[in-house]
């Protein structure tokens, strides 16, 4: 599961709007769609295993080049996991950052540090990390089926 999120990772995205409740509650593709649709997110990629959202994007050549968020998700054997992106510099996204952390941090026992992702367990099938590099709070969550 760690390895997928961390594939997940290598694309910088960037997720406003999205809650605590939204995020935790992802738990197949469609609900995830589901979700972005909800929050105004198009849909960029459906390839199968992983779905990557946008939030009104700007368009290039037919291809995305930037827009106000980013979501994206993923399947790999028996799990899933989903990563949002927020711009540290933005008062708004790093707000939904903040909050998502205060709440986890406040419910959940931290499990442990990998690749400089801190994780926390929801409960005995789901993961959610915290990681801050170069600009961007990085939020992911694993769960397994």
């Amino acid at each position: 599961m760690k390895k997928l999120i961390l594939i997940l990772l290598l694309f910088p995205f960037v997720a406003i709007g999205q809650t605590y409740e939204d995020i935790i509650s992802i738990d197949s593709k469609e609900q995830f769609i589901r979700i972005g649709a909800e929050n105004g997110y198009e849909v960029m990629e459906n390839n199968g295993n992983s779905v990557k959202l946008a939030l009104d994007p700007t368009y290039e050549e037919n291809e995305v080049v930037a827009a106000k968020a980013f979501a994206e998700f993923g399947t790999g054997g028996n799990s899933i996991a989903v990563v949002f992106t927020f711009w540290k510099e933005n008062l708004w996204t790093k707000k939904n950052y903040d909050d998502i952390f205060s709440i986890v941090k406040e419910k959940h026992k931290f499990l442990e540090i990998f690749e400089n992702i801190t994780y926390y367990a929801v409960n005995e099938k789901t993961e959610i990390g915290f990681k801050i590099e170069k600009g961007w709070c990085n939020v992911v969550i694993g769960k397994k089926n």
